[in-house]
């Protein structure tokens, strides 16, 4: 009888011990025992090199969007929607839903690939991390050529109301003069025209600059990206 007892009881340890965590049913079981935990902004380079850390350590993918998550997922499974969740809970203040987007992306590609080819995770990942940082300095080079032409605009355009103003203060009466009698209406028609006129120009200038900025630097990232696709093939 004592023999038949511990073989049962070592069936049961045995069996114990062969039940995957990551079977789904255990899993569905465990999701009501386990708190929320509060996440913080901590950055969406921080968030990578801490999915990494959490795989080199032995951790799963998975895994480590749960524990960046503060909570487990149904299955065990890395998809685009679970990625798009965890990087926008985790993107820093001054980083936008759309940067995090692009990194949960890139962060579902990493792991597709590493699942059907055979690579590593991590690898895969440090790709992803530097993509990430590359784009945030093109966009901080391009946020501060960018940020003197628009001061300058800016300053333009509140020239003319600047101007009215400090007449009104120093007793010339400007606005008597352009709305209460007929060359001050012919000058402010001619002067709102011009202003407008003007706007449309600097409006078409800016644009451009903006285009050249972002073509010089997207045609670097393409050239970068063509490399790159030539050295794999």
């Amino acid at each position: 009888m004592m023999a038949v007892l511990a073989a049962v009881a070592s069936g049961l340890a045995v069996g114990c011990s062969l039940w995957d965590v990551t079977s789904p049913w255990r899993r569905l079981c465990g999701l009501g025992d386990v708190a929320v935990r509060s996440v913080s902004r901590m950055g969406l380079a921080a968030a990578l090199s801490s999915m990494s850390a959490f795989i080199r350590n032995g951790g799963t993918a998975s895994g480590a969007l749960e524990e960046l998550a503060g909570r487990r997922f149904a299955t065990a499974a890395v998809t685009e929607e679970r990625a798009v969740e965890v990087f926008e809970h985790r993107r820093g203040d001054d980083e936008t839903p759309e940067q995090a987007r692009r990194v949960a992306r890139d962060v579902f590609v990493a792991c597709r690939v590493s699942e059907r080819l055979g690579c590593e995770t991590v690898r895969c990942l440090s790709a992803v991390a530097s993509s990430y940082a590359r784009s945030r300095l093109v966009e901080d080079l391009e946020a501060k050529a960018m940020a003197m032409p628009r001061s300058t605009v800016r300053l333009l355009s509140a020239l003319p109301a600047v101007t009215v103003l400090l007449g009104e203060m120093l007793g010339a009466r400007p606005l008597a003069f352009l709305f209460g009698t007929m060359p001050g209406l012919l000058c402010l028609s001619l002067g709102a025209l011009c202003y407008a006129v003007g706007l449309a120009w600097v409006g078409a200038l800016m644009r451009r600059l903006h285009d050249d900025v972002g073509g010089r630097s997207g045609g670097g990232a393409d050239g970068r990206s063509s490399r790159g696709a030539r050295g794999a093939s």
